[in-house]
């Protein structure tokens, strides 16, 4: 079902996703973020919070802190978007920003190491 739906589904990630480039989202939170949005908002079966409170879980074991926060303003985001509320653009754009930056420090330290690190762009 959900891949059916990616050609929804992506386009409101990036309507929330204004500080970060949908592109440059690593493939494992994309498609965490994408399960989320699903279960937020086309699958009934599966409270808003249960949802958020997952696709977080599985950002902090699958990906990094920095993704987990990013997952969920982004998420936080949508869903209040959804329900027609007024959102704080600031708090996303922070999260998006130390994400950027705990990738920097990656790709830094990658590049520090020798060629073919898996950490490297």
């Amino acid at each position: 079902k959900i891949t059916l739906l990616l050609p929804e589904i992506d386009p409101l990630i990036t309507s929330v996703s204004t500080s970060y480039d949908f592109d440059r989202i690593q493939v494992v939170t994309k498609n965490i973020l994408r399960l989320a949005v699903f279960e937020l908002l086309f699958d009934d079966q599966i409270p808003p919070k249960v949802a958020m409170a997952e696709a977080i879980r599985l950002s902090r074991k699958f990906s990094t802190p920095e993704s987990a926060s990013f997952v969920n303003a982004l998420l936080d985001h949508l869903y209040h978007k959804n329900l027609g509320e007024e959102v704080d653009p600031q708090k996303f754009a922070k999260q998006a920003q130390t994400l950027l930056q705990s990738e920097q420090i990656a790709s830094d330290a990658c590049d520090a190491q020798k060629p073919g690190c898996v950490g490297r762009r």
